[in-house]
């Protein structure tokens, strides 16, 4: 398990939440990941059950009902 995603995840789930993520090329940049990996990062997410879309007109990702990001079953999906 690597620290470094948990951590890049949870800061993904922050920005989701706020609706302030930016495009999925403009997330990679500032996190310095491939666009790629933001994509398989967002499927994660959806996996631990979050309903994500994209708002085109906010150019940013959100959820689409309240979503609490667990950090145990995130540590538990990456084993």
């Amino acid at each position: 398990m690597s620290i470094k995603k948990i951590t890049r995840l949870e800061y993904i789930n922050d920005l989701i939440t706020i609706r302030s993520t930016g495009t999925a090329m403009g997330l990679a940049k500032r996190l310095h990941v491939s666009k790629m990996t933001i994509y398989r990062d967002i499927e994660l997410i959806r996996e631990l059950g979050a309903d994500i879309e994209f708002e085109k007109n906010q150019n940013t990702f959100f959820y689409v009902e309240k979503f609490t990001l667990d950090k145990k079953k995130l540590e538990k999906l990456l084993l």
